[in-house]
């Protein structure tokens, strides 16, 4: 099947006709290995495993509190939801290694989801390992890497017999030059592509990294110690003839994975979520001086009139004091319906930190439907998968009701209003009727301050509740039509309740929406001082270690490839800076099959 991929790279026409599905299941479903490989013959004690319940990616200890991965396997995921398992060898044995979570990681900024460019980010451990971290190969080294001169890939991705095996696997692959790399996946649209990515692998196929081995390291020997050069990233199929893997080439992005290590980090939410018509919606971010040395900041800014940064939250003045974390916030405003990007950018000492934002502005709608006299916002002036809007109907059974939007497969219909909340000791409860239609695929969310939702899929009119919180409830009813079939959900009859299983205690609903400027009621009172937003840093900087070869550490698989790779660069170490040919289409296409070398997660 994926032979016949290959062919079909030049052959764009019949491409989907060519595939078969059935085969790229089997690659979903099956338990996750390195192609061609075996069981681990030596200790890796930077070797991690990153779990969300259970492993789904690879990743390396670079540092005492730092691993590295690749960006794919954390652009869809939060730090609390992660667990790394640092020097395991066996997916049985948890205990074996270091069980640590994340503090906060970070994505490079320059990574493009749809090629895969600069897959790489950065994971700050919650708590120093006790295990040893890995050097990086140097810069210099990475680019005199030899025509098919073996690296190692290690993870516990899929196998070519697809059998369960939760032992660490290894293989030996041969690496590609830029040039053979290029020819195999022709990128045009950015440049320096494969100044920052690499590839390896047999011409004949059968070793190769596969899913579940993403952010795993692929690695050369340095002075007779592993040496990481590279991340598992992306690839065609797996172990396929002259179908190599692509590896996030580590030394090219030092100086970002440096300045997170032990400079200035900007850290915050980039989507800050739905926001009613004519309000604001803050969002805390936070600057962290891991330098020993106060930082000054020249300049902060929003690229558009659709955020702003809160001057009344920001104490920081002009510096940025040293070993410090530092919050202020940023409003979303909600001037104007539909869905807005922008950049947030701060100039602290000679760094410039940056960080996108994203917001949704819904419309106000009349929702009289709801037995409610609150304010009620859906839908947006755009088309995006969001902007279908509730509206009004008649039901047979429950009479007036708010029906959510028309959503497209797999699109998503909202509806929100803001409530305020139970003061001192009293408890207090939002419940309503829903009926969900198609409720097998498709489902209603219910997210009180965007916390983990009440789940409704009921087929017939049930009642539900959720409890509010003190102060102010931002409150989002999220119906989600699945990818399968499409329905709808209808919901009737508002009302708050300080007893959920007693109707008696229910009130009428008026006196309870909130019409404060959110943007104002966390301003600091006027005796807030640096201390207020600032916190001192407990955390002890573990240098990051870089490693340099000499002649015996380069090992080639025989003497054939050793003799091929002196003939094709003339007897001397050859530039690898590599250059694009054509359109990007293949890459794109690979990603939509589902073929990018991405945890079966995503």
């Amino acid at each position: 099947m994926k032979k016949m991929l290959a062919r079909c790279l030049l052959l764009p026409m019949v491409l989907m006709s060519a595939f078969s599905w059935s085969s790229v299941t089997s690659i979903f479903d099956a338990d996750q290995r390195i192609i061609g490989g075996v069981d681990n013959s030596e200790t890796y004690p930077w070797m991690v495993s990153i779990a969300r319940g259970s492993h789904f990616c690879g990743g390396v200890l670079i540092a005492k509190d730092w691993v590295l991965t690749a960006a794919h396997c954390l652009d869809d995921k939060t730090a609390e939801e992660l667990t790394l398992y640092i020097g395991l060898e066996n997916l049985t044995q948890l205990s074996s290694g270091d069980m640590r979570k994340a503090e906060w990681f970070l994505i490079h900024p320059d990574y493009n989801d749809k090629l895969f460019y600069s897959d790489l980010a950065i994971i700050k451990l919650a708590q120093s390992s006790t295990q040893t971290p890995i050097d990086i190969l140097s810069r210099q080294d990475t680019l005199a890497l030899q025509q098919n001169e073996q690296l190692r890939i290690l993870g516990w991705g899929v196998t070519d017999t697809g059998s369960t095996s939760r032992v660490l696997q290894q293989v030996d692959v041969s690496f590609q030059r830029d040039t053979i790399c290029n020819s195999t996946y022709p990128i045009s649209s950015i440049s320096d592509y494969w100044d920052r990515s690499f590839c390896a692998g047999e011409v004949s196929g059968g070793k190769d990294s596969c899913q579940g081995d993403s952010g795993g390291p692929i690695l050369v020997k340095a002075n007779n110690e592993w040496a990481l050069t590279g991340l598992v990233s992306w690839g065609s199929g797996c172990a396929e003839a002259g179908l190599y893997g692509v590896y996030t080439e580590v030394s090219a992005m030092t100086d970002w994975i440096e300045q997170r290590h032990s400079g200035v980090t900007l850290l915050g939410e980039e989507k800050l979520g739905f926001v009613g018509q004519d309000r604001a919606k803050p969002g805390t971010f936070t600057l962290l001086n891991l330098s020993d040395q106060a930082q000054a900041i020249s300049s902060k800014s929003v690229n558009n009139i659709y955020f702003d940064i809160d001057e009344s939250n920001w104490l920081l003045g002009d510096w940025l004091p040293s070993g410090s974390a530092c919050e202020f916030k940023v409003n979303a405003q909600g001037d104007y319906t539909g869905e807005h990007f922008a950049e947030l950018a701060l100039e602290v000492g000679d760094y410039e930190v940056s960080h996108p934002l994203n917001s949704k502005v819904l419309n106000k709608i009349s929702a009289t439907a709801l037995d409610t006299d609150w304010q009620f916002f859906s839908g947006t002036s755009k088309d995006t998968e969001h902007g279908a809007s509730w509206y009004q109907q008649t039901d047979a059974e429950q009479g007036a009701v708010m029906k959510s939007g028309n959503a497209p497969l797999g699109g998503r219909s909202v509806l929100l209003t803001y409530l305020n909340g139970p003061v001192d000791t009293e408890s207090q409860y939002l419940k309503f009727e829903a009926q969900v239609n198609n409720g097998g695929s498709n489902y209603l969310g219910i997210y009180v301050n965007e916390q983990t939702p009440v789940i409704v899929n009921g087929k017939n009119w049930s009642s539900y509740s959720v409890k509010l919180e003190p102060g102010i409830n931002h409150v989002m009813f999220i119906y989600f039509q699945s990818m399968v079939s499409l329905g709808y959900v209808q919901l009737n009859n508002l009302r708050v309740c300080s007893d959920r299983f007693n109707e008696a205690s229910c009130s009428s609903a008026s006196g309870y929406y909130n019409t404060q400027d959110l943007a104002v009621v966390d301003d600091p009172s006027v005796n807030a001082s640096l201390d207020t937003v600032c916190s001192t840093m407990q955390y002890s900087s573990h240098t990051i270690t870089y490693a340099n070869r000499v002649s015996s550490d380069v090992v080639f698989k025989n003497e054939a490839d050793r003799l091929s790779s002196s003939k094709a660069t003339g007897g001397m170490i050859e530039s690898r800076q590599g250059s694009g040919a054509v359109s990007p289409w293949v890459i794109l296409v690979l990603s939509v099959l589902g073929l990018m070398r991405k945890p079966k997660w995503r």
